[in-house]
């Protein structure tokens, strides 16, 4: 759009970043004037748990933390247990995630990611999201952590009712 005086003008649909990433997750966001729904303040705060409870997990076991996430999820991604973990306990948190690239969805792919190049002591695996990734698959996931002696050990439930699962690795 053009005003005179003031040359080219973007026009947009009034959705900030945010907006954009939640309708990306395949959530409804309502009408752009409003307020995202309430389940959404949730989100940050349930990576503040995660992490909290990894966290002290890991310094009860004399282990350092290396979290890895073995879902694909749009709105709880590393980024936000990273966000979490500087907010809430002023530290950095590596966290990782799975790839199903460049060796494919396959066990051993998952298997040579859990223990190179560090080797991973926590597994973040849960329920599908609703935009689901057909890249990663979760038996394929189980599968590999359980072959590297993964068991799951505290799950937690999403603000949109989905479950994920904390796997410890057993030294």
């Amino acid at each position: 759009m053009s005003g005179p005086g003031l040359g080219l003008l973007p026009v947009t649909d009034g959705r900030g970043i945010i907006q954009v990433e939640v309708a990306g997750g395949g959530y409804d966001i309502g009408p752009v004037t409003h307020p995202l729904p309430a389940l959404h303040r949730r989100w940050l705060p349930l990576a503040r748990d995660v992490v909290a409870w990894s966290t002290h997990h890991a310094e009860q076991r004399g282990e350092q933390l290396h979290l890895t996430l073995g879902l694909n999820d749009l709105i709880f991604g590393n980024s936000r247990l990273i966000l979490a973990a500087q907010l809430w306990f002023h530290q950095y948190l590596l966290v990782d995630y799975l790839r199903p690239y460049p060796d494919g969805d396959t066990v051993a792919a998952y298997r040579r990611e859990l223990v190179s190049p560090r080797r991973v002591n926590a597994l973040v695996i849960g329920d599908p999201s609703p935009v689901p990734n057909p890249n990663i698959t979760r038996r394929k996931v189980e599968a590999a952590a359980r072959s590297l002696g993964f068991t799951p050990v505290k799950s937690f439930v999403m603000p949109d009712g989905r479950t994920i699962w904390i796997w410890w690795r057993e030294a």
